[in-house]
């Protein structure tokens, strides 16, 4: 890609992206330290309160080709800000659920908006330059891990 090519809001982009990579991963295991609270609230057993912390990488799984050609079609950027959206749902809707069902459901939606805004990748090749793509990725993949 062509340096003069290269948009200057690449780095705001970057920015709200951290704090997202770092977001999902809390979100991905926010249900662990206070899986005992939850089993006693909705009256699961461990291991209905281990599939509300597994069902996200399960989505990622199943949802992977899915959210590739949602990628094409939408392209990073808007990938992004429907993960946002369905991240944010999830979260909330998922504080106010009062059976194991529902929370479930709302966990899936989570990690549905893994699938969608986890492409940090495709946004750093739509956005950065190619002798950026190392570093850029290699920050992402640092804030991502960072709950993990």
């Amino acid at each position: 890609m062509n340096e003069r090519a290269l948009s200057p809001y690449r780095w705001i982009i970057e920015l709200l992206l951290l704090p997202l990579l770092t977001a999902q991963s809390i979100t991905w295991l926010a249900p662990a330290p206070i899986l005992d609270e939850i089993k006693k609230g909705l009256g699961i057993t461990l291991g209905q309160g281990g599939l509300i912390i597994s069902i996200i990488a399960l989505c990622i799984g199943m949802f992977s080709i899915l959210g590739a050609i949602v990628l094409e079609k939408l392209g990073a950027l808007r990938c992004l800000q429907l993960g946002l959206w369905l991240m944010g749902l999830g979260e909330i809707a998922s504080g106010f659920a009062g059976s194991f069902t529902i929370l479930l459901a709302c966990r899936v939606v989570e990690g549905w908006d893994s699938e969608w805004s986890s492409r940090p990748g495709a946004l750093t090749m739509e956005w950065f330059g190619e002798h950026e793509w190392p570093y850029i990725n290699m920050v992402n993949f640092a804030f991502g891990s960072t709950a993990g």
